[in-house]
């Protein structure tokens, strides 16, 4: 699955075409880069909605992640089948005629 990364041109600015949009290798090099390396970046990810769609990770601060992991997990958890049955069929019963 393609993953892809939007990460901040200048991290103090709020501006819809502040970002670097690149793939793994690009955000790769990138990080090895002096401003890459010396960046703490939190990502927020956006689950892919199919097979042929693509994550995408964008840089936020904790608060957005923290609410994208949740958001996720929910997600997940709905999508999670769910079985019928969990109670075993059989229930045995021990009877102790001592303790009558």
């Amino acid at each position: 699955m393609k993953r892809t990364f939007l990460v901040k041109k200048d991290p103090t600015i709020e501006a819809q075409d502040n970002w670097l949009i690149m793939d793994y290798r690009q955000y790769a090099a990138w990080r090895e880069t002096d401003e890459g390396k010396n960046r703490e970046i939190v990502f927020g990810k956006f689950e892919a909605c199919s097979e042929d769609d693509s994550i995408i990770f964008m840089e936020c601060n904790e608060k957005v992640s923290k609410e994208l992991k949740k958001d996720c997990h929910r997600k997940q958890y709905i999508r999670k089948p769910r079985r019928r049955n969990t109670v075993p069929s059989h229930v045995l019963q021990h009877h102790d005629p001592s303790r009558v």
